[in-house]
This record gives C-alpha cells, structure tokens and sequence, in this order.
C-alpha cells in the first residue's frame, strides 16, 4: 500500500469505532515487518529530537521503545534479555552520559 506507515494495533479498531472505515493491511511477512519496523524507527526517532517538551520527549521515547519491543520479538527475543545486557554493558563499559566524543587518528 503507498503511503502505509505502520500503528499500533489498537488504532484500527480505535478509528472503526469512531465510525471511519480505514483502508488497511496485515504485515505478514518477517522482511517486511523488519522494513516497516525501521521505517516507523526512523519517523518516532526524529519526533523525539524535535520534541520541545519533556511530556512530548516521554512520549516519542516511550514509541522509540515500543518499537525496540517489537523488533526484539520479531526475533524471538525477550525485552527483558536485552534490558539484562544493557545493564550489563554499562556496568562494563559505561553510559553515554559525560558525552566524549573520541577523535579519528
């Protein structure tokens, strides 16, 4: 479909019930969900860097990791493992919170 983007899985059912009738498709594929994954990435990572707001930088976040959520699954990955690594790659080789930037030789 030109011009789909991807929603999240009550909005259909959301805009029926608001009496529209949208015009939709079910990504079967794992290719095509691994490419409208990343399409919606792309869209929900560039709200977040132009949220002014902390309310609406939480939101588009809360999107970001929902989309990270789904990619995991995909895969057959639990969130809760790759929140397990994160922990442990900070513990081991830090954050990015003193934000150094390492310069190219």
């Amino acid at each position: 479909m030109k011009g789909s983007k991807l929603v999240r899985d009550k909005i259909i059912e959301i805009k029926k019930r608001e009496g529209e009738k949208p015009a939709y498709e079910i990504v079967r594929s794992a290719s095509k969900r691994k490419e409208v994954l990343f399409a919606k990435f792309q869209e929900e990572l560039e709200e977040v860097f132009l949220s002014t707001t902390k309310a609406d930088i939480m939101e588009e976040l809360a999107d970001v990791l929902e989309i990270v959520e789904g990619y995991a699954s995909l895969h057959k990955i639990p969130f809760k493992k790759i929140l397990e690594i994160k922990k442990k790659k900070k513990t081991r080789k830090g954050g990015f919170e003193k934000f150094y930037l390492l310069k190219k030789k």
